[in-house]
């Protein structure tokens, strides 16, 4: 167990700060000014990339002169650094996006990089992004990639082995070593198009302006809600797992705060029962009003199952300091050969589809394990 340890508290101190930093208790406030005791809420802090959301809403309350000057500088610099990543990130945004729309290509921006120029974010340092997700239309798809790769982008053949006729996007494109351009065909993943139908998001997008000259689409309020809950419960496992992700629950809540009255909650609820995903759909509204307080018109507050989901992904973090645990990566190996994600990564639509996807994983496994070993060995030459 680290010396840092994270109770169940730390995640109500963290969303405390996050979301109404002028409602605090006395206790929290001193876990906060402590110099020790608010480790273990930095440390939470830093596992889901949120310092920046901190800081920024610290700065706003009363309590930021409260706190140490030591602590101050840290939140200060990590901030700095979110900002100037999302600047850079939004440029590279504005010329993905003229350089598809020159060439007569969509784009609906999705996810963080919509985040970036749709109003959600109290400020840039707010949300941390390791990509931007363009969603165009599917027989697009391949001549938008050849453009970008003709534009100086390339993919990392050794990291990213998306080969599948399954994947809602081709594999990542870098040009300057910003972040990645993911290229979307669909939502997600084809398998859970009874979530969200991306044909149907196509009729009903809305206009997003880049900058006096870039227009692009962004997914309506109600569509941006149903992939977020959709991308980190069913597609990232968090629902599963038993795992809270408080960066896209956050992401979530920024959502539903920005457009209010504008998300139609009853066709949130009908995407979910239409792919049997009811209980997700719960247990993940349920999580964010025990968090951050957001209670929407289909939110079950009495729901007993909701209730000890929260208590079992609170539990099931604490016990493992999340992802610090031989368990832990234990587990999240084995995860990797279950058919949902093989069928994901290698697709469905041979023969003998599941053996070959897992000898392909088995194969991808100890590739990362040789190169691994390859390079500690690298590095202790270095050293001698």
């Amino acid at each position: 167990m680290s010396e840092i340890s994270i109770v169940a508290e730390t995640f109500r101190d963290l969303t405390t700060w996050l979301i109404s930093p002028d409602e605090f208790s006395v206790e929290q406030l001193n876990r906060l000014t402590h110099e020790d005791l608010c480790l273990p809420l930095i440390s939470l802090a830093n596992r889901y990339w949120l310092i920046g959301w901190l800081t920024s809403s610290l700065k706003q309350s009363k309590v930021w002169l409260e706190l140490p000057k030591q602590l101050q500088d840290y939140l200060l610099e990590v901030e700095e650094i979110y900002d100037r990543r999302n600047q850079m990130i939004r440029s590279e945004v504005q010329y993905v996006c003229t350089l598809l729309s020159d060439n007569n290509i969509d784009i609906v921006l999705i996810k963080g990089a919509a985040s970036l120029f749709n109003g959600t974010l109290a400020s840039l340092s707010t949300r941390y992004m390791n990509d931007i997700d363009l969603l165009i239309p599917e027989d697009k798809q391949q001549q938008a990639y050849q453009l970008l790769l003709r534009a100086g982008y390339s993919k990392d053949d050794e990291y990213f082995n998306i080969n599948s006729y399954d994947a809602h996007h081709a594999p990542p494109l870098k040009r300057n070593n910003v972040c990645y351009v993911e290229l979307h065909r669909w939502l997600l993943a084809k398998h859970l198009s009874k979530v969200i139908d991306t044909k149907n998001v196509w009729t009903s997008t809305r206009p997003l302006t880049l900058s006096n000259s870039i227009v692009v689409k962004q997914l309506s309020a109600t569509q941006q809600v149903i992939l977020s809950i959709a991308h980190s419960e069913i597609q990232n496992g968090g629902f599963d797992h038993y795992h809270i992700d408080l960066h896209q629950l956050m992401n979530l809540h920024s959502i539903v705060k920005h457009y209010a009255h504008n998300v139609d909650w009853q066709i949130v609820w009908q995407h979910f029962e239409n792919a049997e995903q009811k209980l997700t759909l719960q247990t993940a509204l349920y999580n964010a009003y025990e968090l951050t307080g957001m209670n929407t018109p289909i939110t079950d507050l009495n729901d007993p199952y909701s209730k000890k989901h929260f208590n079992k992904c609170i539990e099931r973090y604490v016990k493992r300091q999340g992802e610090d645990s031989l368990f832990s990566v234990t587990m999240e190996q084995v995860y990797l050969y279950k058919k949902r994600n093989i069928r994901l990564k290698f697709g469905s639509n041979t023969n003998f589809w599941y053996i070959k996807g897992v000898c392909g994983q088995l194969k991808n496994h100890f590739e990362k394990i040789f190169n691994q070993q390859h390079l500690r060995l690298l590095i202790k030459r270095i050293h001698h």
